[in-house]
């Protein structure tokens, strides 16, 4: 475990070091995603507390002498001599859509370690993406903070190519890999170094001209106050689109809510690095476990923040303003927010204590999401909710802080593992009546930890389907069938030739949305990916017969299902469907009902009336169907 912190000085703050930590992270998750065999990762979270943020990170069987590929002293040396774990991490950057390149190896390398033109070496990834043949004869990968490439040289910026990288969403859906060493020292001189940056340049460009822009028009097309801002920004990553953009997207959105919500986010992210910095402060100065000096430092700058005294308006005027402009860019604030003098409100402060008011409260909700302050029930229900609460230069006092809390991010695969075995737990509920109440309590939180996955990652599909799956089957959550609808979008979104998600969410839109029409565009598509998928031929095959009206396209679906896979169990649910299918349709067709009823029921590892889902909606004519079958055996 360490903290991230810039103990060496180099970056110059403390607020780089955990930004380059936010990226290790985000960084693993997406290799994570990658499902290479044989390619192995170290567990990781990032715990923030008291303005601090610890790096915990699983230990794994290796050491300096396990090093296999990469440099682990800054480009002095360089290990590539292992053909097998460069051609796995070679597979992983390619999905990531990374682009080989040559560095520059500074001292001693490796005998035969690929170098070859003009004495550089070629790398997929970062060089000091570090590759090892652990202890335990496995392939590891560490240090993964660089993997994304940088987004441009800002000289202004010290250090910006270390943490003001592309969103991996951005970066896969780039015409052209990109160079994860661009603009570093790593590839000075080297054949191919002019090509980076040009690639980067026009990636740039086509950010700002073409995504930020179809991002704005979508959001103008969309009803601001369905959305909370943490949907909002989710929205922003799943198209690639770094937070340090908003300030130009806001630019877009003129006039407009949406203009407002950025506004909210700009200056709520803003005071969470001011705090974070107070804490570190008082933690520096204070020996006392206590949390009362805490708790002192984070009211007063609330009540400079949320008051309204001489000391709250100087602080907008300058502090917030600068920060703003300095995160985000000149563009992010209009003439209009920064008026103030004579005759005018008195800048971004007037603008919130009047025209603006309510989005104190926003802005209070959402500083209490990113901080992990816990306020006492009655402050959270009366700032939340009521502007009038802030009136005064002082509306917050200690009492109304309880604690304060730690924020852990993990890896979505953890996240969402311990959201897939509550969601088990409920289905093993789902059909049992008495506990109804039970199972709504674990669909419910299983729902609220898919989310908190979401929130590591909102482009993993299979949290995403994951929780769509859980809203179809729980009509009784709130906005279940929207939500669902929604998340299916998304999984697909984020891999529009996943056939499991097409399956899905063609199941939903002819169960649950009754839209049989629609529903047949995602299972031909699937059916087109994998022809011999059981579970695409059977939807489709109940699909025509009991949404389209085609029975005689339904059984040509149904032969290819129960002959698609027959060691699959799913095959004994089609036999079964199959035979209710020509009980239903075709009386003439009996013997070959009963054989179909008679190798699916002798299959099948689920109670029978569970497969009537999905097409075989009659409830009587499905028992009246298994009376016969059952007397005619």
């Amino acid at each position: 475990m360490q903290f991230a912190i810039d103990s060496s000085g180099i970056l110059r703050s403390d607020e780089k070091a955990m930004k380059i930590a936010g990226h290790e992270l985000k960084s693993l998750d997406c290799l994570f995603s990658c499902n290479v065999p044989t390619l192995f990762f170290p567990l990781l979270a990032l715990v923030d507390y008291k303005g601090y943020r610890l790096i915990a990170l699983s230990k794994l069987p290796v050491d300096k002498s396990t090093l296999e590929s990469g440099s682990c002293d800054a480009g002095k040396t360089l290990r590539s001599g292992n053909a097998e774990l460069n051609h796995l991490i070679d597979r992983a950057c390619s999905m990531l859509n990374l682009k080989q390149h040559y560095v520059t190896c500074q001292g001693q390398r490796q005998p035969d370690d690929g170098y070859g033109v003009m004495g550089h070496a070629k790398i997929n990834g970062p060089i000091d993406l570090e590759g090892h043949g652990g202890f335990d004869s496995r392939y590891y990968l560490l240090d993964f903070s660089r993997l994304f490439p940088p987004s441009k040289m800002d000289r202004a910026i010290h250090c910006g190519h270390l943490f003001q990288l592309f969103r991996p969403e951005f970066v896969r859906r780039n015409p052209a890999p990109l160079c994860s060493d661009a603009f570093s020292r790593f590839v000075s001189g080297a054949p191919d170094a002019a090509s980076h940056t040009r690639e980067l340049a026009e990636a740039e460009l086509l950010m700002e001209t073409d995504i930020l822009p179809s991002f704005a028009n979508m959001l103008r097309g969309q009803r601001s106050e369905l959305y909370q801002l943490v949907h909002l920004v989710h929205s922003l990553h799943r198209q690639g689109i770094n937070i340090r953009r908003i300030g130009l997207l806001r630019s877009l959105l003129s006039g407009t809510s949406w203009a407002d919500m950025l506004l909210v986010e700009m200056i709520a992210r803003s005071n969470k690095w001011v705090l974070r910095e107070l804490l570190r402060n008082v933690a520096k100065s204070t020996a006392l476990p206590a949390d009362v000096p805490f708790k002192e430092i984070v009211v007063k700058h609330l009540n400079v923040l949320f008051g309204d005294s001489s000391e709250s308006v100087d602080f907008w005027r300058n502090e917030i303003t600068q920060q703003i402009r300095a995160k985000f860019g000149t563009h992010a604030l209009s003439d209009e927010d920064l008026a103030h003098g004579p005759g005018s409100v008195d800048g971004l402060h007037g603008l919130f204590s009047t025209t603006k008011r309510p989005l104190k409260c926003m802005l209070f909700r959402r500083l209490s999401e990113m901080t992990g302050l816990q306020f006492s029930s009655t402050a959270l229900e009366t700032f939340s909710n009521s502007a009038e609460a802030f009136d005064g230069p002082a509306p917050f006092d200690i009492s109304h802080v309880e604690t304060l809390l730690p924020t852990v991010k993990h890896v979505t695969l953890l996240e969402h593992s311990q959201a897939a075995v509550i969601k088990y737990k409920a289905d093993l509920l789902r059909y049992k009546p008495a506990r109804i109440g039970e199972y709504l309590r674990l669909a419910k939180l299983a729902v609220d930890r898919f989310e908190r996955a979401l929130a590591c990652n909102p482009s993993n599909k299979y949290s995403l389907r994951s929780c769509a799956d859980l809203l179809a089957a729980t009509p009784e959550l709130p906005q279940s069938e929207a939500r669902a609808d929604a998340y299916y979008q998304l999984a697909l979104e984020a891999d529009p030739n996943d056939v499991q998600s097409l399956i899905k969410y063609a199941a939903f839109l002819f169960n649950v949305a009754k839209k049989p029409e629609s529903a047949e565009d995602y299972v031909v598509r699937a059916v087109e990916l994998e022809p011999n998928n059981t579970a695409a031929l059977l939807l489709y095959a109940d699909l025509l017969a009991y949404g389209l009206g085609d029975p005689d396209t339904a059984t040509e679906f149904y032969d290819r299902a129960v002959a698609s896979n027959p060691n699959s169990a799913l095959t004994a649910v089609a036999h079964l469907k199959y035979a209710f299918f020509l009980w239903k349709h075709d009386p003439t067709q009996q013997p070959r009902t009963r054989e179909l009823y008679s190798s699916g029921s002798g299959a099948a590892i689920r109670p029978l009336p569970q497969i009537s889902r999905g097409g075989l909606t009659n409830e009587t004519d499905f028992t009246s169907f298994l009376q016969e079958m059952v007397g005619a055996q």
